[in-house]
């Protein structure tokens, strides 16, 4: 089931990371692992963002987007180093090469290996473009693929990280779906595109038929339509992954005022029984 996310009002960003499971596999060095992230497939167009927390800490890694630069030019693009207003920093990049007249991200094949070796998009917002139709002329290898890899590198509290992120991409028009991810949580130690071996365990997640959360203004509505699914607690982070409200769950309704809280993106997470989780992104306004 694909989810579509919106730029719903001018000015601001809406992005909600639907989060369906994480999965921790061993990886070929003894002290590797690789953390795989199964999410939702979710669907992007043209004036439409999606923020990508690639370790699932609350604070964004990459900001992707479709544009409509002009009428005869539409793009897709991941932008890595974005942190004045809260998306990567500046040792996120991209994979990559710079063409003719624009930086291209590079669309890796399974088993393609990402680490110290390959080359990275650098420049001042460390944006790299995907596909881009100009005039009627398509670019970028991106263009109308299915399950291709974006290699990508970011950091972990001050350590560099390697990881890919699976992508269907078609340019008429432009739309781009994100359906996997994963990294090595070992610094500096290469991935291989695709790589999600060594049977780990999944983490159990609650879904959208058993739980809701959305926001109003300075408010965050959590509805449990599942009592079955022992919600018990709820965590609410801000976009460096500090949490700003921690409270237990009673009841199917309940609302969180975040009127000290500074305007931006927060991320809710809900914990319930086995400890399965569900986390979603919300802009607070105040």
């Amino acid at each position: 089931m694909k989810k579509l996310y919106k730029n719903n009002k001018a000015g601001k960003l809406a992005a909600y990371s639907a989060m369906a499971g994480a999965f921790v596999a061993a990886g070929s060095d003894a002290n590797a692992t690789v953390v795989y992230n199964d999410i939702t497939d979710v669907t992007f167009g043209i004036s439409e963002f999606y923020a990508l927390d690639v370790d699932d800490n609350g604070a964004f890694d990459f900001l992707m987007q479709g544009v409509t630069n002009t009428s005869n030019w539409t793009f897709a693009s991941v932008v890595g180093n974005f942190s004045s207003y809260g998306y990567g920093g500046p040792s996120n990049m991209i994979v990559g090469y710079t063409g003719a007249i624009l930086p291209y991200g590079s669309a890796l094949n399974a088993g393609d290996e990402v680490g110290s070796d390959n080359g990275f998009i650098s420049n001042t917002y460390n944006r790299a473009w995907l596909a881009s139709v100009y005039s009627g002329v398509t670019y970028g290898p991106f263009a109308d693929v299915t399950d291709k890899y974006m290699g990508v590198m970011f950091d972990i509290d001050g350590d560099i990280h390697y990881g890919w992120v699976r992508l269907d991409v078609s340019v008429n028009p432009i739309s781009v779906t994100v359906k996997d991810y994963a990294y090595d949580d070992v610094a500096d130690f290469a991935i291989e595109a695709g790589a999600t071996s060594g049977g780990g365990v999944a983490i159990e997640t609650l879904t959208e038929g058993q739980v809701s959360a959305y926001s109003f203004g300075n408010t965050i509505n959590v509805i449990v339509k599942d009592i079955n699914a022992g919600v018990n607690t709820v965590n609410v982070f801000d976009i460096d992954g500090k949490v700003v409200y921690t409270s237990g769950v009673n009841g199917n309704n309940m609302s969180i005022n975040l009127d000290n809280a500074a305007t931006g993106l927060y991320t809710v997470q809900l914990t319930g029984a086995n400890n399965a989780v569900y986390t979603k992104s919300l802009y607070v306004q105040n």
